[in-house]
């Protein structure tokens, strides 16, 4: 029996656009179900709806009874304490006896072994859960099915976010053969009508020479010309066979404006650093990064990620050895805090801040996949996921040749991932990273400096 089912579920906003429509699927004892979509798509919505907290527009949720769901919400907004937060948060929900989990980006945070203990509970306990992550890896080690949120549709997966992006491939490639097949079957048709049309009009006129038998020409011009109209109406009673929706590829974008550095870029000499009597947080660490280099940085919390961003960034001086830049170093820091944005500006003036170009602006902001109805909207009203887009549109039409990124993916959706990523590749310059996102690392990353 069902914990919970879902019926042709349809929610609109406020104004009664639609968000989602025809939304219909089950969560069974045991199922481990993976949310996906892009930002803005309703996943978050669809969640309150099955946790009760919003009343659907139409359609109906069937709880089992005495069912008992328990929630872990992330948080509005974000800070440095954010990661333990979530853990407390993990843990105290552990205690629960619940009967669904519902878990809203639950890994955004945490490092690669708490990520790894919440994967090993959900496994180890056979939760029930439906959860929303941007984490692949994740996904992959815990969900048995997926659901996918995008334009409108909710379509439900057998298997983990891998195999369900295989089963959407497959189903594009299909729907892209159907679409291929008719629009060459109306081409030939269209062309036989012509073809028809073109023999009606040369037999209708009868042999030079030839002053009697009209009527039999016309006749014989009418038959043809018959054929073709009823080509044309045989086309227009088949099914129309919709085309696909196709994704826009990554855009190629402009550096030109970011300077060349030195070759050797960076160099770290055997730094140290410590807070007082404390264990030091570095310890002898010597780095060598050249020019065109993209440096991952992973490792537990506590490590000494972000004290090494400070310390490259100068905020922080070395108990011992020393940071040596090249020549021509220019260098742009992206905060999970975003402080560089100004609540009342809009991420279109945010970034012509930066750049005047205002077609390069919204490129960036387009390649990032920040929605074209969002850019003219204060920043105070966007989402963390959309702030982030902002801020990394900004850092990314600069002419920094340093690019120095605390955890970019946190807040961001797959599909901004992915442009994220290739935008990144494209960058000319040096990149260090701090991620614990094993896919995009393994993605944008030419080298990787791990942590302990």
């Amino acid at each position: 029996m069902s914990v919970l089912s879902v019926h042709n579920l349809s929610y609109s906003h406020v104004l009664g656009v639609p968000l989602f429509e025809g939304a219909t699927f089950s969560i069974d004892p045991g199922d481990r179900i993976g949310l996906t979509g892009p930002n803005g798509c309703g996943k978050s919505t669809l969640l309150k709806l099955l946790a009760g907290e919003l009343e659907p527009v139409s359609g109906e949720i069937i709880r089992r009874r005495n069912l008992r769901i328990e929630i872990l919400a992330r948080p509005d907004r974000e800070d440095r304490s954010s990661g333990q937060r979530t853990r407390d948060a993990i843990a105290a929900l552990m205690r629960e006896s619940a009967g669904l989990v519902i878990l809203d980006e639950p890994t955004n945070h945490l490092d690669t072994a708490s990520r790894e203990w919440l994967a090993n509970w959900l496994l180890r306990e056979n939760v029930t859960a439906i959860l929303v992550s941007h984490d692949r890896d994740f996904l992959n080690r815990v969900t048995n099915r997926t659901i996918a949120m995008e334009r409108g549709r909710v379509t439900a997966y057998a298997g983990s976010f891998d195999l369900a992006i295989a089963h959407r491939t497959m189903n594009e490639d299909r729907q892209w053969q159907e679409y291929g097949a008719q629009q060459r079957r109306m081409e030939a048709a269209a062309r036989a009508a012509e073809k028809r049309d073109r023999l009606s009009a040369k037999v209708a006129k009868a042999p030079p020479g030839i002053k009697s038998c009209q009527d039999f020409y016309a006749r014989k011009a009418s038959k043809v010309a018959r054929t073709g109209r009823l080509l044309r109406e045989r086309e227009k009673l088949e099914p129309t066979v919709e085309k696909p929706w196709e994704e826009q590829g990554i855009s190629t974008l402009d550096f030109s404006n970011v300077p060349e550095c030195s070759p050797l870029a960076l160099h770290v000499e055997h730094v140290t650093v410590g807070y007082g009597s404390k264990k030091p947080v570095l310890r002898d660490l010597s780095l060598a990064v050249h020019r065109g280099e993209r440096w991952a940085i992973a490792g537990p919390n506590g490590s000494g990620k972000t004290t090494l961003l400070r310390l490259l960034l100068g905020g922080l001086a070395p108990a011992a050895g020393a940071v040596h830049w090249g020549s021509g170093i220019r260098i742009g820091y992206y905060a999970q805090e975003h402080e560089q944005l100004t609540e009342w500006e809009t991420p279109l003036e945010a970034c012509l801040r930066i750049c005047p170009n205002e077609t390069a602006v919204r490129t960036m902001l387009a390649c990032l996949k920040l929605r074209r109805d969002l850019i003219g909207n204060p920043i105070s009203t966007l989402s963390l996921g959309e702030r982030s887009k902002t801020a990394l549109a900004q850092l990314l039409l600069g002419s920094n040749n340093v690019l120095l990124l605390d955890e970019p993916t946190n807040h961001l959706e797959m599909e901004a991932q992915d442009a994220l990523a290739g935008a990144l590749k494209q960058f000319p310059g040096v990149l260090l990273f701090v991620s614990h996102d094993g896919w995009f690392r393994r993605e944008v990353a030419t080298h990787e400096l791990l942590m302990s």
